[in-house]
């Protein structure tokens, strides 16, 4: 079985960019438990 190189490549790209898009849903989840914590403490 033989795979391009640019298949490879792109697969690589694909996945760089879809772990990149879950650190950002991560931090956003997180930014969003944090603004909400906070909001717990000051009631």
């Amino acid at each position: 079985l033989v795979i391009n190189k640019d298949v490879i490549s792109k697969l690589n790209i694909i996945g760089a960019v879809i772990s990149k898009g879950a650190v950002n849903v991560i931090n956003v989840i997180s930014a969003v438990i944090n603004r909400n914590a906070i909001n717990k403490v000051n009631i």
